[in-house]
């Protein structure tokens, strides 16, 4: 692939072998003309000169190639007949040389990535009577790109993606808030806090292996009440998840915990075959100042204490930690 230095003595040749062709240049003399024929075919690279209504006035064997065409037989024909809605992009390239004197475009052609590099050609009074362009494959290029892209989101998911459940983990919880701290359009946020009653329990009834098939489903079911725009879902741990409330209203974060609440004990995932006993949990809600966004280790405290609180009193109930420990209970 040329680089830049490359590039620049490329066009800077082909605009000297042109001038001294003749003091009066023309586009007839561009297209007779032997030293910019071998010009062209001595570069590695496809390459070709257009005229000013998108005619190939020469072309080179490498660029003929990629239409599996002959290099004589593309010469006089217009660029639109090979690439659609080319003219237009010419005019506007063209226009572009009013003010700079080079122009790069990246193509996709024939299932291939290419750079292309579009120089202006000159006469002695410097109008522009030609282009040069050459074309460097980037196909290896941009496939590595994409590689790297892939492996990054990869990284993305390890990092703020819970591997168990899919949804965001603690990493991005944290980055959310920090991003929720300097948002102008958010004026408070309620923060839920979700944690399974007796789910050790129940990991060794059943297998933590099943125990992370129930997980899975209950973040789905989770996830089926909430309207992203307004709340998001993350995972602390094995049985604890938080829900973040931006700008929603007291009466909407205790609305929200309830049916959740009631949604995984409705759900039955029994401990048992008696179906005695079935997984509920216990949700604690709060509304956090703007200096403790910083923190969450600050508000996990406090809501950990709450739910604490909660379990202490009776299961499956709503607490929140800026009013008594318990409220809003409801037996299941």
């Amino acid at each position: 692939m040329l680089n830049d230095n490359d590039l620049e003595t490329v066009f800077m040749l082909g605009q000297q072998q042109l001038r001294s062709l003749t003091p009066f240049i023309s586009k007839d003399i561009i297209q007779s003309s032997v030293p910019t024929l071998s010009l062209l075919d001595q570069l590695p690279v496809p390459a070709f000169i257009l005229s000013t209504n998108g005619v190939f006035l020469k072309v080179n064997q490498l660029y003929a190639d990629i239409y599996a065409s002959d290099a004589l037989y593309m010469q006089g024909k217009l660029m639109s007949y090979f690439i659609e809605n080319m003219q237009t992009e010419i005019q506007v390239i063209l226009a572009q040389f009013e003010q700079e004197s080079f122009h790069e475009k990246e193509l996709y052609v024939k299932g291939r990535f290419y750079n292309s590099y579009w120089r202006p050609l000159t006469d002695q009074n410097e109008q522009i009577i030609a282009t040069m362009v050459i074309w460097a494959e980037v196909t290896r290029l941009k496939r590595r790109e994409r590689v790297l892209e892939l492996n990054n989101l990869r990284l993305q998911e390890h990092l703020y993606i819970d591997s168990v459940t899919g949804v965001a983990n603690r990493h991005a919880l944290e980055q959310a808030l920090t991003q929720l701290k300097s948002d102008q359009k958010v004026s408070h946020l309620h923060i839920l806090m979700l944690d399974l009653d007796n789910f050790k329990k129940f990991n060794q009834t059943y297998s933590y292996s099943q125990g992370d098939i129930v997980l899975k489903e209950i973040a789905e079911l989770l996830q089926s009440y909430l309207i992203p725009e307004e709340s998001r879902l993350y995972r602390l741990n094995s049985a604890r998840f938080i829900i973040v409330m931006p700008n929603a209203s007291e009466l909407t974060a205790y609305t929200l915990a309830e049916r959740l609440r009631m949604a995984i004990y409705d759900a039955a995932y029994h401990f048992d075959a008696s179906e005695t006993q079935r997984l509920s949990a216990s949700v604690a809600i709060y509304h956090p100042s703007y200096h403790e966004l910083d923190h969450f280790s600050e508000i996990e405290s406090k809501l950990s204490i709450a739910i604490k609180d909660s379990k202490l009193n009776q299961p499956n109930k709503n607490a929140n930690t800026s009013r008594p420990p318990i409220l809003g209970e409801h037996s299941s």
